[in-house]
């Protein structure tokens, strides 16, 4: 027994060394600034739009549309819910795609963004007054939901190939 548990604690040690050596390794090359500006750049348009929603949806849906509270706050209570289904889905099948000439993911992203665009600007659009308020919910939910969609596509693909990609930017 006591020799079995030094083996593992030689593999152990060995498995430590290695993964401290790989990591040496890629501390020793940070990534440029300038590709920390690209990857920056490229994460604008998602801030933007999520920032104005945050700031602003919540009180267009009150009081330009006059939703009632409860069905402004169902609404993104069930986008974000939704985006949270999303998330996951997207990065499975992106990386389950099959390498194409531009690359895994740039067709995602292109598909993706003008979808995103007419949706944004749909939820942002105002319907007939005279419609009723249940159905001006579902637009809203729809357009909101289907926004989400087109912004995980857009923001997920990139990160879908790289696990642990939220450590290149250190």
């Amino acid at each position: 027994m006591p020799l079995q548990e030094s083996q593992e604690d030689v593999a152990l040690e060995r498995f430590t060394q290695e993964k401290s050596s790989l990591h040496t390794q890629v501390s020793q090359a940070p990534l440029p600034l300038h590709r920390k500006v690209c990857y920056a750049i490229g994460g604008g348009p998602y801030q933007l739009t999520g920032n104005a929603l945050g700031f602003f949806f919540q009180i267009f849906l009150l009081d330009v549309v006059q939703l009632e509270p409860f069905h402004a706050s169902l609404i993104l209570f069930l986008g974000r819910a939704w985006d949270a289904v999303t998330d996951p889905t997207v990065g499975f099948l992106v990386s389950r795609s099959p390498q194409r000439k531009f690359g895994k993911l740039i067709p995602w992203i292109v598909v993706s963004m003008p979808f995103g665009v007419f949706f944004y600007c749909m939820l942002w659009f105002t319907p007939a007054d005279s419609i009723s308020v249940l159905l001006k919910f579902f637009w809203y939910l729809t357009m909101y939901c289907f926004f989400q969609t087109c912004m995980s596509v857009s923001s997920t693909a990139p990160l879908a190939n790289f696990p642990g990609s939220h450590s290149l930017l250190q």
